[in-house]
């Protein structure tokens, strides 16, 4: 029963990063552009579910990140991205994607938190899974600022 029972979650391992689902990811968020001369490298966190669509080719989900760039002083910009993403993983393990949402921007100037407006943001990027560890880097377009962020990620 042991035997039996070790053989089903490693066949669940192996075959989890090839089948979408849930997971947990954190990185580094670098600012782009004129957002780089406000804010410096920060990081963020999120969380993010596939669906399959077409079983181990296409998944689409929601997902949502924080985001957290330190400024100048003490200024700091945060905010958090709620999207919806697609997904397509080739043949040979990398992965594209490209999502669309809304960011809920936020900041803090002197220890007084500022709500900025809500803007639409969009992404592409690429990736790879290894085993349950999911490696990725994509390109943000929030209103007027880009950034890139480069996560790992751990896939249930």
């Amino acid at each position: 029963m042991r035997t039996l029972l070790t053989i089903l979650v490693l066949t669940l391992c192996i075959a989890g990063a090839a089948v979408a689902g849930p997971s947990a990811f954190a990185g580094l968020t670098l600012p782009l552009g004129d957002l780089a001369d406000t804010a410096d490298m920060g990081y963020h966190g999120g969380l993010r579910l596939h669906y399959p669509i077409t079983p181990l080719v296409f998944s689409a989900g929601p997902q949502v990140a924080y985001h957290r760039l330190p400024g100048n002083g003490d200024d700091v910009t945060s905010f958090l991205e709620l999207m919806a993403s697609g997904r397509v993983t080739l043949p040979a393990g990398p992965t594209v994607f490209a999502g669309l949402g809304y960011a809920l921007p936020g900041g803090e100037i002197g220890g007084v938190d500022i709500d900025g407006d809500a803007e639409f943001v969009w992404a592409l990027g690429t990736g790879t899974s290894l085993m349950l560890l999911d490696l990725q880097a994509e390109w943000h377009h929030l209103g007027d600022a880009d950034f890139v962020t480069i996560s790992a990620g751990l896939g249930f």
